[in-house]
């Protein structure tokens, strides 16, 4: 007991991809990543986890998938995380809460043709200029990933986790979260959703509707 507990975001907070890094600086390799943008930590960042750590846990709390989380080396001082924008939460022994898990399960499921048409609209409007993907856990899907290859700026489109349905509208309850400093979405998407909410990459909530 009297120990701190610290939640965290972990890309580009405490570790960036080495091409994010100021040329020159002293990088510490602290991830594996599939496309071989492995993360980096600078001395600076390096530290913060230390004086984090010897004062408390560090939880982690992430857009990363299980899988890509599982790819992290890093000393949390625990296990417990909060990963896939909430979708799974791990406890103490680092596995995911199951009556948590069954729940966005559920939620995932019921919003799967909204991402799946999501995901065609950006392929059909941005063709090779953007990537993009549905994040699954468990076999359910959660969020869907649209990544500008260009840029490398990103935004992510999630169901909020506490919510049990989707409504008919398909934008009505859908958070998208942006790295741009404005709201990034194409036009084609912002008018298939319809409304919705839009964190930008500066914190700020704005509301669309069309």
């Amino acid at each position: 007991m009297g120990q701190c507990i610290y939640l965290t975001d972990l890309d580009d907070t405490l570790f960036r991809s080495s091409h994010k890094h100021p040329q020159g600086e002293a990088l510490t390799r602290v991830t594996t990543a599939t496309n071989g943008h492995h993360g980096h930590m600078n001395p600076a960042q390096q530290g913060l986890l230390s004086a984090l750590r010897a004062t408390g846990a560090v939880i982690p709390v992430t857009a990363r998938s299980t899988d890509a989380f599982s790819r992290v080396h890093l000393d949390f001082g625990t296990r417990r995380a909060i990963l896939a924008n909430g979708a799974v939460i791990l406890n103490a022994e680092g596995v995911a809460d199951p009556a948590w898990l069954a729940h966005t399960a559920h939620i995932g499921r019921s919003a799967e043709t909204l991402l799946l048409d999501m995901s065609a609209l950006i392929g059909a409007e941005l063709g090779s200029a953007a990537r993009s993907w549905i994040v699954e856990e468990y076999g359910a899907p959660v969020y869907f990933c649209v990544k500008m290859n260009a840029t490398g700026d990103h935004y992510r489109v999630g169901v909020p986790m506490y919510l049990h349905n989707v409504p008919e509208r398909p934008g009505a309850r859908v958070i998208i979260m942006t790295e741009t400093g404005d709201d990034g979405i194409c036009p084609t998407l912002r008018a298939y959703l319809g409304r919705g909410h839009i964190i930008n990459g500066a914190g700020q909530v704005t509301e669309f509707e069309t």
